[in-house]
C-alpha cells in the first residue's frame, strides 16, 4: 500500500485502485486492517471526495512534518 500511495502522490486513488494495485481485495480484513494502520499512523489521509493519498510525511519523511 504505501509504494502505490507514494507512487500515486500528490495524485490519490481510490479504494478499488489501491486495491488492484496492491493485489488485495477491498472487501478483505486484510485491506481495511492495513489502511487502519497507516491512517492511525499519519500516514495516509482520506479527502473528501473519497480518495485516499499519501501524506507530506510518508513521502517526504518527519522532516516534512515540521
Amino acid at each position: 500500500m504505501i509504494d502505490a500511495l507514494v507512487a500515486a502522490h500528490p495524485d490519490d486513488l481510490t479504494r478499488d485502485e489501491l486495491g488492484e494495485r496492491t493485489g488485495l481485495a477491498t472487501s478483505g480484513g486484510t485491506f481495511a486492517t492495513y489502511l487502519s494502520r497507516l491512517r492511525s499512523n499519519g500516514l495516509v489521509r482520506d479527502l473528501a471526495d473519497g480518495g485516499l493519498q499519501a501524506t507530506d510525511v510518508l513521502v517526504r519523511g518527519l522532516g516534512a512534518s515540521r
